[in-house]
């Protein structure tokens, strides 16, 4: 379970990450990309 629940995350940080390159950047994707990124570590932190 917490493999699927990594990967939605996963696939939802992307997807937010690639609206963002396509719109202007602004403040709130910066933010966005930031907290992805840390959850991700988090995540591969419990992983290992």
């Amino acid at each position: 379970m917490r493999i699927l629940f990594l990967l939605m995350i996963f696939s939802l940080y992307s997807l937010s990450s690639y609206g963002s390159i396509i719109d202007k950047p602004n403040k709130n994707n910066i933010a966005t990309l930031a907290i992805g990124n840390v959850v991700i570590k988090a995540n591969q932190a419990i992983i290992i």
